[in-house]
């Protein structure tokens, strides 16, 4: 078996590969939401399962609601940001 490699195969090897990673290069910037976050409401294709853009939606989703849930129990217990009961320190910024 020959194999044969010209530079002009990885040339831009690095560039076509932060290319790649770039979900707004490959699937357009109406993928993300007014956030920034990346969202199925505006986009205007399926996404196939399993794969890693999949994967990272669910995982927004997971965490949006997680956060909901985080609120909804802060208020209904009277918890403020600050410390807790454990007196660990909580951020109150930066979690959006």
């Amino acid at each position: 078996m020959e194999l044969s490699i010209y530079s002009s195969d990885v040339r831009d090897f690095d560039e076509q590969v932060d290319r790649k990673f770039n979900i707004s290069e490959e699937y357009g910037q109406r993928i993300f939401d007014d956030r920034g976050k990346l969202s199925l409401e505006k986009c205007e294709y399926g996404v196939d399962p399993y794969t890693y853009l999949a994967v990272i939606i669910d995982l927004q989703e997971q965490v949006d609601n997680l956060r909901k849930d985080v609120e909804q129990l802060k208020k209904k217990s009277g918890w403020v940001s600050g410390y807790d009961d454990h007196g660990w320190e909580v951020p109150d910024k930066g979690l959006n």
